[in-house]
């Protein structure tokens, strides 16, 4: 009995006598001993701390395993047991979880879900799925406008420490550049770099530095001859939303208009306009035919030399307001039926003047007898009888003057004459390709769509004005004429500024446009055997 009194003894002594074990606290920070009592709860210790880590209590292993002997609060998980005692306890720790939440930050379009992390361990960010209208995605940001602290899928570890938290990560968007490139759009002059902008930054367009001769730059299109989208030197922005993309600007022009300002000379008559209104490009259109005692009205001339000659049909190209002169020439005298009258002649007889085109209108009642210049020889020319009742008749003469001794000398080319009497008609017709109407139009008749018909001559038809301007060089005008009246022939067609040439001796006949355009077409009838020596007649005087 004596031994067992012994051992109860040793147990005695040893559970009074305190021990000591060792902690491990495992990366932890906390207390690295404690003083135990055998057969007795573990003492209560201050819970140990490890950023980013879970405390779950004190174990005989690590990781975990073996008797735990502290609970995740440090109170006693365990009593203290009188054999086989522990000397040391580990620390057990869990990582943290958090959670990314990723916010577009102004993204226009697309959705992203939080990603889970785990402390201490690399894990990469979602790729980017949020998009922004003019915006390049540049990375992640931890504030709204701050910097960016990680890239499109980088990887990354220990966000957060607290274990649950969310942290909230941010989109960083860089506006695109794009540039501005200037057309002139028909300019003649002038050129202008790209200009480069940024996308949500308004910014002004570049002054247009570029010159269309007759044009006004009214602003800039985005389609080339369209309307006016962007006024010059415009505050603009947001033209595009690619970066890097080169935007195309046309330059529109407007057409100017000028001031003509007509010089008269002394015009006695139809004067009263004093101004009017052109359009670069555009035909002079009407102009005033003014008349002055004593002279032929010889038309308008851009420069007061009178080199430049302006028609209805001419277009305009002087760019800036201008004036025109009014040409005048000596009137040529005429004796007709024994008096002498004078009337216009199309141009100034002078010594250098070689050749020239008289076209001689005789009054109702009157024939032609002989006419005369000043300072001429008298030249005959045989009566031919006719009945002339009103309608006035024309005769055409082209002459070669030379000054010899003081007098002209006159050489005769050809005479064409026509009689007509009273109710006696000559028919024009004028039909014209790419046009939407026919003219038909008795002797006498008026104008009618850009088409003057008259019966000068038996019958002529004036082409001009802007339906004309419109056909092609290669398009047709059908010109057909018909003489109501037994006894005459059809001579042929002529033009005014040319009547050497006969263009046919067809009625019905088809032109183009280039061999007839801003001219007189004539067609000339006469009397059937009343003409026919009349050229022999001249050649023998």
């Amino acid at each position: 009995m004596r031994p067992a009194l012994h051992l109860n003894l040793t147990s005695l002594a040893l559970r009074a006598i305190p021990a000591t074990v060792q902690l491990d606290n495992q990366g932890g920070s906390g207390d690295s001993a404690v003083e135990v009592m055998r057969e007795e709860a573990m003492p209560t210790v201050t819970i140990p701390s490890r950023t980013g880590y879970i405390f779950n209590g004190y174990f005989t292993g690590t990781n975990g395993t073996g008797d735990k002997y502290y609970n995740s609060n440090g109170t006693s998980a365990k009593v203290y047991p009188l054999e086989n005692s522990p000397t040391k306890l580990y620390a057990y720790w869990t990582p943290i979880t958090y959670n990314i939440i990723y916010n577009g930050n102004g993204s226009t379009s697309g959705s992203m879900t939080n990603s889970t992390h785990t402390y201490d361990e690399p894990k990469n960010l979602t790729t980017n799925a949020y998009s922004r209208v003019g915006y390049l995605f540049t990375g992640w940001s931890t504030a709204p406008s701050g910097a960016v602290a990680y890239q499109n899928g980088a990887s990354v570890k220990n966000l957060s420490s607290t274990n649950g938290a969310s942290i909230t990560i941010y989109a960083s968007w860089s506006p695109i550049t794009y540039s501005i490139k200037y057309n002139g759009a028909g300019a003649t002059s002038g050129s202008m770099s790209n200009s480069v902008h940024t996308y949500d930054v308004e910014k002004n367009l570049t002054a247009n530095s570029f010159v269309r001769i007759g044009y006004t730059m009214t602003g800039w299109s985005v389609i080339d001859g369209g309307a006016v989208t962007y006024l010059n030197g415009q505050a603009v922005k947001n033209l595009s939303t690619t970066n890097g993309e080169v935007v195309n600007l046309y330059a529109v022009w407007e057409v100017n208009k000028y001031t003509v300002t007509f010089v008269y000379n002394g015009a006695t008559g139809e004067n009263s306009i004093a101004t009017k209104q052109v359009t670069y490009g555009n035909f002079y259109s009407d102009l005033p035919q003014p008349v002055k005692s004593g002279s032929a009205f010889a038309g308008w001339y851009l420069d007061p030399q009178f080199t430049t000659k302006i028609t209805e049909t001419t277009e305009v190209t002087t760019h800036a307001d201008h004036n025109l002169y009014a040409k005048w020439t000596t009137w040529v005298n005429i004796v007709v039926s024994g008096t002498s009258t004078q009337v216009d002649a199309i141009t100034e007889l002078n010594s250098n003047q070689t050749k020239a085109e008289i076209l001689i209108y005789p009054s109702a009642g009157q024939y032609v007898y002989r006419f005369s210049f000043d300072r001429t020889n008298w030249i005959l020319v045989d009566c031919i009888e006719a009945t002339i009742s009103g309608v006035n008749f024309a005769i055409s003469v082209t002459y070669h003057a030379t000054m010899l001794n003081n007098a002209w000398a006159i050489d005769f080319d050809y005479f064409f004459a026509n009689y007509l009497e009273e109710g006696n008609c000559v028919n024009l017709y004028l039909e014209m390709t790419n046009t939407n109407y026919t003219s038909l139009k008795q002797s006498g008749g008026t104008s009618i769509s850009g088409i003057v018909v008259s019966a000068t001559k038996g019958g002529a038809a004036m082409i001009i004005g802007d339906d004309y301007k419109g056909l092609g060089d290669n398009d047709t005008i059908t010109v057909r004429a018909s003489l109501c009246l037994d006894g005459y022939e059809f001579v042929g067609w002529y033009l005014a500024n040319n009547m050497n040439v006969c263009l046919s001796t067809l009625e019905s006949v088809k032109f183009r446009k280039s061999q007839i355009y801003e001219t007189q077409l004539i067609a000339f009838f006469r009397p059937i055997g009343s003409n026919d020596d009349l050229e022999n007649t001249l050649d023998n005087m």
